[in-house]
């Protein structure tokens, strides 16, 4: 069978009725690039450039092996082939998981992995194709120029593989073998891999949003990122919808018909069913401001916005808003100068809203927190600020029991308001900036981690971080263990301190 050839793949091997169709003609398959920029023909006799450098022809290791029928696969038919992949010694099934330990910078190569694939039944395997494959294809070298299309009882044969990302987080590789082994073919077999965790990044962009602060920010499906609205540098709300295509790296507008109002200090999650739910935001200049009681919901696929008309909880802006999955909950903000500490569920089946008035210690009224859903049963909510007192609490809500707990005090990042929160994969929430000490100073640099399991506080900052920033833009992306930061404010200096940065994220590993 052909071969598919992803992205940075060296070689390939034929197999053996390809060899025969191909004898005698003067023509073959074309070269394909190597790791290196070199270029090899892709015959199995052909000398070729490998991952580490050397050269030579493709060999195939002999096993003890056996004769005499003691395959576990034999029948009564007769002797069988029986295909087995091992990586370091250890038999990795089809179907199963390899997780490469090493991490990996972006841009760089990681190790090599060596994959030892091995005739351990009683007749002549033959290899029909192997193909590297998965959306994270690109982000992996993978190197078959020495692999061996036929198999004698106990031989094998190998390839090499390296994890080489361009952009962070998780990424995935999914290799399938493909042979005339009755019972296994294809073997397939991921590979796990990660890049350098606790790593900020920031992101060149040839076409992005302005500037901006005060937007709204939510994954959805596809490893990508809605925003909508915020507040520009000249002071102007917005109401333009935007999408960030993770793995493209590249900002889109969408011009969709009817759009909410200008607005910004807003608060928008996705639902599942393809739909993100908008509430409130704030449209007037000045302390005694109302806020907006209006609720949007986006549809993804049709790309379009529509009104719910059912009451919601009432004016504000300010508030924190996480998803549930298919549900909403909404915490505070405020209305006027009244800082608010109500707790509320967006329902996506009826789009409707509840006041859960959940028992236990509900946190005090405040605006801009950190709060962030651990994907289980854990909502944290860090810091904010009330009537300009900066907070330093941090308060666990039960999604199971509707219930509010104040966290032990212990050590946290202090007071801090403006900032936002993500859980990613290792089960922490991460926090980064925001303004610490006082409403009307700069912001300051600072990346913290919560552990809800004990309640406690990590300082992580790495060593590059980015500029401290508030009121800035970020969303987590599934099942990359990574988060998007956009734009913000650099300076405690009004809306002309605000920026057009987009900033990856990835987080501490599992």
């Amino acid at each position: 069978m052909p071969l598919a050839t992803g992205v940075m793949l060296v070689g390939c091997f034929n197999p053996p009725e390809l060899e025969d169709s191909t004898a005698g003609s003067s023509t073959g398959p074309g070269p394909t690039t190597g790791v290196d920029g070199s270029s090899s023909g892709m015959s199995p006799e052909t000398t070729v450039s490998s991952l580490d450098g050397s050269t030579g022809s493709p060999e195939t290791t002999s096993g003890p092996g056996t004769t005499d029928g003691g395959s576990s696969e034999s029948t009564a038919a007769g002797p069988q082939p029986d295909i087995e992949v091992s990586i370091d010694g250890m038999v990795i099934p089809s179907g199963g998981t390899y997780p490469i330990a090493d991490t990996v910078d972006v841009g760089a190569l990681g190790a090599v992995v060596t994959v030892t694939i091995e005739n351990v039944g009683d007749d002549t395997l033959t290899l029909s194709g192997l193909t590297p494959g998965g959306p994270d294809v690109s982000h992996f070298a993978v190197d078959i120029m020495g692999v061996s299309p036929s198999l004698g009882v106990g031989e094998s044969t190998s390839f090499g593989l390296r994890f080489a990302p361009i952009n962070g987080g998780r990424k995935g590789l999914l290799v399938s073998v493909g042979s005339d082994d009755p019972d296994e073919d294809p073997y397939e077999i991921t590979f796990d891999a990660h890049t350098t965790p606790n790593r900020y990044r920031p992101l060149a962009m040839a076409n992005p949003p302005s500037a901006r602060f005060n937007m709204a920010m939510a994954a959805i499906p596809g490893d990508r990122i809605l925003m909508f609205g915020g507040r520009d540098n000249s002071n102007t709300r917005l109401n333009d919808t935007w999408v960030f295509d993770v793995e493209a790296g590249t900002w889109s507008q969408i011009i969709p018909g009817p759009s909410p109002p200008i607005r910004d200090a807003h608060e928008m999650v996705y639902i599942g069913n393809d739909t993100v739910v908008l509430y409130g935001g704030n449209t007037v200049n000045g302390g005694d401001a109302v806020g907006l009681a209006d609720t949007w919901i986006f549809d993804i696929v049709g790309e379009n916005w529509s009104q719910v008309m059912t009451p919601g909880p009432g004016p504000r802006f300010q508030h924190m808003m996480v998803s549930l999955g298919t549900e909403a909950l909404l915490f505070g903000g405020r209305t006027g100068f009244t800082h608010l500490n109500d707790t509320w569920r967006f329902d996506g089946a009826t789009q409707t809203w509840s006041n859960l008035m959940p028992a236990g210690s509900t946190p005090t009224g405040r605006i801009t927190s950190a709060m962030a859903y651990d994907g289980v049963d854990i909502v944290a909510l860090y810091g904010g600020f009330n009537n300009n007192n900066p907070l330093g609490d941090t308060y666990e809500y039960t999604v199971s029991t509707n219930s509010w707990t104040l966290s032990p005090p212990g050590i946290s990042p202090g007071i801090r308001g403006t900032l936002e929160g993500v859980f990613l994969e290792a089960g922490r929430m991460i926090v980064y900036s925001g303004k610490a000490d006082s409403c009307c100073d700069d912001p300051d640099p600072g990346t913290f981690a919560y552990d809800p399991t004990p309640s406690t506080w990590v300082d992580i900052t790495p060593p590059l971080e980015p500029t401290p920033r508030y009121n800035y833009g970020m969303a987590a992306v599934p099942l990359r263990n990574k988060a998007i930061i956009f734009g913000g404010q650099l300076l405690n200096a009004g809306a002309g301190s605000s920026v057009t940065d987009t900033i990856e994220y990835v987080g501490p590993r599992p």
